[in-house]
């Protein structure tokens, strides 16, 4: 027999050699894959398999020939040896790395397969280790290049996701934000991988998960490793989570001022992922850094807000100081003024004369009564000094009320005030505020109407939950680039009414100060020439009230 002749003296010679080397050799034939030969080291891994088919019984799950046999590499056209083939295999028995020198040989006539596998799994690691300390650094570098530039906080924060995303070949990588109230975390950005679906939306109710514990539990210094979700998450987090989508997690939180203000997530979707050292804490690093850059915006918006309002108290300090100097000035010139004249022609006047300049000296003196009435009202506003005095009120015993203060002026300009559509309504309102209101909205729309015109006050609920009430006049109207400069106290806008009356802009301005006060909005429709509408709303109940949201 041919096959003898590896067994004679030279044959057993070789193999003794073979046998002492530590590298994992075995012999097998080309066409019938028979293992005719393994060394002492092979025999270690996968057990003495002499005589056997060599893809039986080198996979742990045979299927077949293996997909990475090397066998018709070796050969050419004509069926004959060709140079050694060299290439790199993850051992599935042992989870080595090896490089593998496989060569076409002829032995007695028969061609065979020269296995040798050289163990680099220490290579492996040195080069996956110099690889994770280039990418790690690279990804902190970008992150610190793009944290410290001027620009837009959100397009940063898009590109430090994406740079997270493709380095570390994540499906997803996700920043969820918690509600103040700690009941919900919502994610509010996302980078997805080309391919990967975007889910958009996503809010999961932790209102009963322990979250300081959840992550105190983790073995990773508060990273969250989440190899399977349906198994290593609490099932009502996982069943938010969809796990029919997302298969692997990792997860770290992101602290500001030691509250958990969200989470940073990396979210693997086609397979489960067994996440690596390095990429712990590349995450647990990034959730620092993206931690300070929150941060940093919030304090750059507290900046910008704060000049702001410095702005707006500089103005209103301007408007104020304006308002004395000019417009208190004049009343008050008129009132000096008239009792003067009054005084020294007393006695030369005949009563008819002089009963008509005490009556010019009395409208003098209310105007600048109501000014001073509103100057002061604000003034106070401004500093804090009016508190909020919520009651229980019926609007529409107010509204008549406040329509008899306005009543004279109503009726000079021959006006009718209707009040039909007022309903018998309770609200929670500041009654001395939403007086001021009304009576400032009511003073202007009969200041702007035509003598003769109706102004209409209404109500209606909205979501059963506020009272709109409107003033509607039929008057000149206000044109789209005046609308834009009411309520506010930076731009001084004051137009004389249709009988000349002047004023001086601020009691749109206080209206403003006391609806919000009172948890309402307000706002005007108006088209120049058709008149204006005056809206604004309250709350009906105190609930509402403390706890207000703005209206859709």
């Amino acid at each position: 027999m041919q096959n003898e002749y590896l067994f004679n003296s030279k044959g057993q010679e070789a193999f003794k050699i073979l046998d002492n080397f530590d590298v994992l050799i075995y012999i097998s034939d080309i066409e019938t894959y028979e293992i005719i030969y393994m060394n002492k080291f092979a025999k270690k891994i996968y057990g003495d398999n002499k005589g056997s088919i060599c893809w039986e019984k080198f996979q742990k799950k045979p299927k077949g020939i293996c997909s990475f046999c090397t066998n018709e590499r070796l050969l050419n056209n004509n069926n004959e040896p060709t140079e050694v083939h060299i290439w790199e295999f993850n051992n599935q028995y042992n989870e080595k790395w090896y490089e593998v020198h496989d060569s076409a040989i002829v032995w007695n006539n028969r061609l065979v397969k020269l296995h040798m596998a050289i163990d680099i799994s220490n290579k492996k690691r040195d080069e996956s280790s110099l690889l994770q300390y280039i990418t790690l650094h690279e990804i902190y570098f970008d992150i610190s290049r793009i944290l410290n530039r001027a620009s837009n906080f959100e397009l940063n924060l898009h590109e430090i996701l994406s740079i997270l995303g493709e380095k570390i070949d994540v499906s997803r990588v996700s920043i969820f934000i918690n509600s103040t109230d700690m009941k919900r975390t919502k994610k509010s950005y996302q980078w997805n991988k080309q391919g990967t679906n975007l889910r958009k939306n996503i809010s999961i109710n932790i209102e009963n998960i322990d979250l300081y514990k959840w992550f105190d539990i983790t073995n990773e210094k508060r990273v969250l490793n989440v190899l399977n979700i349906k198994t290593d998450l609490p099932h009502e987090i996982a069943k938010q989570i969809d796990p029919s989508i997302v298969k692997s997690l990792l997860i770290a939180p992101i602290y500001i001022d030691k509250k958990l203000f969200g989470f940073l997530c990396f979210e693997q979707c086609d397979f489960e992922r067994k996440w690596k050292y390095h990429e712990i804490r590349i995450i647990r690093t990034c959730s620092n850094l993206i931690s300070e850059a929150f941060k940093r915006n919030n304090y750059e918006n507290e900046i910008i807000d704060s000049e702001k309002r410095l702005k707006i108290a500089n103005a209103s300090k301007d408007k104020f100081f304006s308002i004395i100097a000019h417009d208190l000035k004049t009343p008050l010139s008129n009132i000096e003024g008239l009792a003067e004249l009054l005084f020294i022609n007393y006695s030369k006047w005949d009563e008819e004369k002089i009963a008509r300049f005490i009556k010019h000296l009395h409208n003098a003196a209310k105007r600048g009564y109501n000014l001073l009435e509103n100057l002061l009202e604000w003034a106070r506003s401004q500093t804090g000094r009016i508190e909020w005095n919520p009651s229980r009120t019926d609007i529409k015993k107010l509204i008549i009320e406040t329509i008899d203060i306005v009543s004279d002026n109503a009726l000079k300009k021959q006006i009718l005030i209707n009040t039909e559509n007022v309903d018998n309504k309770f609200v929670y309102i500041d009654i001395n505020m939403i007086t001021t209101v009304i009576r400032n909205l009511l003073s202007n729309a009969i200041k702007f109407s035509n003598i003769g015109d109706t102004i209409k006050i209404e109500t209606k609920l909205i979501n059963k939950k506020y009272l709109q009430v409107s003033v509607i006049d039929t008057g000149v109207g206000i044109s789209n680039d005046d609308k834009n400069k009411l309520f506010r106290i930076d731009i001084t806008h004051s137009t004389r009414g249709t009988s000349d009356e002047t004023g001086t802009g601020l009691g749109l301005i206080l209206c403003k100060e006391f609806v919000e006060k009172n948890n309402g909005k307000i706002w005007i429709e108006s088209q120049k020439g058709k008149g204006s509408t005056f809206n604004f709303t309250i709350p009906l109940d105190f609930e509402q009230s403390v706890n207000y949201t703005k209206l859709a």
